[in-house]
């Protein structure tokens, strides 16, 4: 639309001005974006963005690349060092980044088995001793599962990372068969907080 509300299809405009908060302000407005011509107050114009739109658009470049406008491939990890983003109001930590399901990862056996979530929400491991259980970068809201598994003697017990609430009010036994497995489903209800559920045992 030109400044008198006429139609110009044919033509392209662009709105310059200053941004002032959420407001363009001393707007200049011109077919090819050089030869410039005052704003008439009340008059039509096509397109204009504020503020918060131009925030909008420059968030969602920074989202792939640098300020120097160097494309970036950073993983979520690697731009929120642990804070998170924010996607439509949900916010998605490092260890949250990635599918609910998917191949069980076979976690290290040792004196102490960390089952580490950023890998993966499905965990297992063949227990060759008595072990004490602990996790790494669970986060509230998380769903995750557990096989423990005996090796080929059997008879493994296992100490428990704290904080879990198991269902029941205790928790439960495991398997000794050897070569047998058991299965737990957890929920991460705040830091350090789990609820405890049996999924299956003596598979």
């Amino acid at each position: 639309m030109d400044a008198n509300g006429d139609a110009t299809p044919t033509l392209v405009e662009r709105v310059t001005g200053v941004v002032s908060g959420s407001n363009l302000t001393n707007c200049l407005r011109g077919e090819d974006g050089t030869t410039a011509q005052a704003h008439d107050s009340g008059a039509v114009v096509e397109d204009i963005w504020d503020a918060d739109t131009w925030n909008d658009a420059v968030d969602a470049v920074l989202a792939e690349h640098s300020q120097a406008g160097a494309h970036t491939t950073d993983s979520i990890a690697e731009k929120t060092s642990g804070v998170g983003v924010t996607v439509d109001g949900l916010l998605i930590k490092d260890s949250q980044a990635q599918k609910p399901a998917g191949p069980w990862t076979t976690a290290t056996d040792g004196a102490t088995v960390t089952f580490n979530l950023a890998t993966s929400r499905l965990q297992i491991v063949t227990l060759e001793g008595n072990r004490t259980l602990a996790l790494s970068n669970a986060a509230a809201s998380m769903t995750f599962c557990i096989t423990l598994k005996q090796d080929a003697t059997g008879s493994r017990t296992v100490t428990w990372f704290s904080g879990i609430t198991w269902a029941g009010g205790s928790a439960p036994t495991l398997t000794t068969t050897a070569s047998k497995a058991d299965t737990f489903g957890f929920i991460c209800t705040a830091t350090n907080t789990y609820y405890g559920f049996i999924v299956g045992q003596n598979i």
